[in-house]
Protein backbone atom coordinates (compact mmCIF):
# COMPACT_ATOMS: atom_id res chain seq x y z
CA UNK A 1 0.00 0.00 0.00
CA UNK A 2 1.39 3.35 -1.50
CA UNK A 3 1.00 5.20 2.71
CA UNK A 4 2.59 2.09 4.14
CA UNK A 5 6.08 3.15 1.66
CA UNK A 6 5.30 6.71 2.91
CA UNK A 7 5.32 6.13 6.58
CA UNK A 8 8.31 4.12 6.50
CA UNK A 9 10.17 6.26 4.11
CA UNK A 10 9.76 9.06 6.91
CA UNK A 11 9.82 6.31 10.18
CA UNK A 12 13.36 5.07 8.88
CA UNK A 13 14.42 8.45 8.66
CA UNK A 14 14.11 10.28 11.86
CA UNK A 15 16.60 10.66 14.14
CA UNK A 16 16.21 13.10 16.31
CA UNK A 17 17.47 15.70 13.43
CA UNK A 18 16.24 14.90 10.06
CA UNK A 19 12.74 15.47 10.59
CA UNK A 20 12.89 18.75 12.24
CA UNK A 21 14.64 19.62 8.68
CA UNK A 22 13.08 17.83 6.16
CA UNK A 23 9.98 15.31 5.67
CA UNK A 24 6.70 14.60 3.90
CA UNK A 25 4.35 17.36 3.23
CA UNK A 26 0.91 17.16 1.36
CA UNK A 27 -0.96 20.41 0.84
CA UNK A 28 -4.14 21.43 -0.94
CA UNK A 29 -3.36 23.66 -4.18
CA UNK A 30 -5.64 26.63 -5.89
CA UNK A 31 -6.17 24.69 -9.13
CA UNK A 32 -7.72 22.81 -7.54
CA UNK A 33 -5.61 19.93 -6.58
CA UNK A 34 -3.58 18.07 -4.43
CA UNK A 35 0.58 18.73 -3.48
CA UNK A 36 2.77 16.35 -1.96
CA UNK A 37 6.78 17.22 -1.04
CA UNK A 38 9.50 15.06 -0.61
CA UNK A 39 12.09 16.72 1.10
CA UNK A 40 15.20 14.56 1.84
CA UNK A 41 18.70 15.46 0.22
CA UNK A 42 19.78 12.11 -0.43
CA UNK A 43 16.49 11.24 -2.24
CA UNK A 44 17.19 14.46 -4.10
CA UNK A 45 20.34 13.91 -4.83
CA UNK A 46 19.67 10.37 -5.74
CA UNK A 47 17.37 11.06 -8.38
CA UNK A 48 18.94 14.41 -9.73
CA UNK A 49 21.96 12.83 -10.50
CA UNK A 50 20.32 9.45 -12.12
CA UNK A 51 18.46 11.87 -14.54
CA UNK A 52 21.04 14.09 -15.75
CA UNK A 53 23.00 10.86 -16.72
CA UNK A 54 20.32 9.71 -18.33
CA UNK A 55 19.91 6.75 -16.57
CA UNK A 56 16.19 6.70 -14.84
CA UNK A 57 12.80 8.41 -15.85
CA UNK A 58 10.71 8.90 -12.72
CA UNK A 59 7.73 6.62 -12.28
CA UNK A 60 5.18 8.01 -13.53
CA UNK A 61 1.38 6.61 -13.40
CA UNK A 62 -0.78 9.17 -12.92
CA UNK A 63 -2.58 10.96 -16.00
CA UNK A 64 -3.23 14.19 -14.19
CA UNK A 65 0.67 14.17 -12.32
CA UNK A 66 2.91 16.78 -12.37
CA UNK A 67 6.43 16.09 -11.04
CA UNK A 68 9.44 18.89 -10.43
CA UNK A 69 12.12 18.96 -8.65
CA UNK A 70 12.65 22.09 -6.13
CA UNK A 71 16.59 22.72 -4.50
CA UNK A 72 16.72 25.99 -2.84
CA UNK A 73 19.90 26.17 0.17
CA UNK A 74 18.84 29.25 1.81
CA UNK A 75 15.82 27.36 3.37
CA UNK A 76 17.59 24.24 3.15
CA UNK A 77 15.37 22.17 0.80
CA UNK A 78 15.83 19.63 -1.55
CA UNK A 79 12.80 17.70 -2.82
CA UNK A 80 10.61 16.74 -5.36
CA UNK A 81 7.02 18.03 -5.44
CA UNK A 82 4.32 15.95 -7.20
CA UNK A 83 0.66 17.50 -8.63
CA UNK A 84 -2.00 15.98 -9.24
CA UNK A 85 -5.68 16.53 -9.09
CA UNK A 86 -6.41 13.80 -6.83
CA UNK A 87 -4.84 12.57 -3.05
CA UNK A 88 -5.02 8.88 -4.04
CA UNK A 89 -3.26 10.00 -7.69
CA UNK A 90 -0.11 11.82 -5.42
CA UNK A 91 0.42 9.59 -3.16
CA UNK A 92 0.68 6.64 -5.58
CA UNK A 93 3.20 8.59 -7.87
CA UNK A 94 5.55 9.58 -4.36
CA UNK A 95 5.27 5.57 -3.43
CA UNK A 96 6.79 4.80 -6.86
CA UNK A 97 9.55 7.50 -6.49
CA UNK A 98 10.65 6.24 -3.16
CA UNK A 99 10.20 2.44 -3.97
CA UNK A 100 12.13 3.14 -7.45
CA UNK A 101 15.11 5.60 -4.95
CA UNK A 102 15.45 2.32 -2.66
CA UNK A 103 15.86 -0.04 -5.69
CA UNK A 104 18.52 2.48 -6.81
CA UNK A 105 19.91 2.79 -3.67
CA UNK A 106 20.12 -0.76 -2.96
CA UNK A 107 22.23 -1.74 -6.19
CA UNK A 108 24.23 1.08 -5.47
CA UNK A 109 25.15 -0.76 -1.89
CA UNK A 110 25.54 -3.85 -3.24
CA UNK A 111 27.62 -2.10 -6.87
CA UNK A 112 29.75 -1.02 -3.68
CA UNK A 113 30.22 -3.76 -1.85
CA UNK A 114 31.93 -5.94 -5.16
CA UNK A 115 33.80 -3.01 -6.03
CA UNK A 116 35.71 -3.39 -2.36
Amino acid sequence: MSVEVLDQFYRRRCNGEWEHTYGIHIETCDNPGWVLTLSDPDLYRSLTKSREKGMVALPHHGTHVQISFIHDEARVLYGICIFGMTLEDVVNEAAAIIRAYQTRDAMSGTEQAIAE
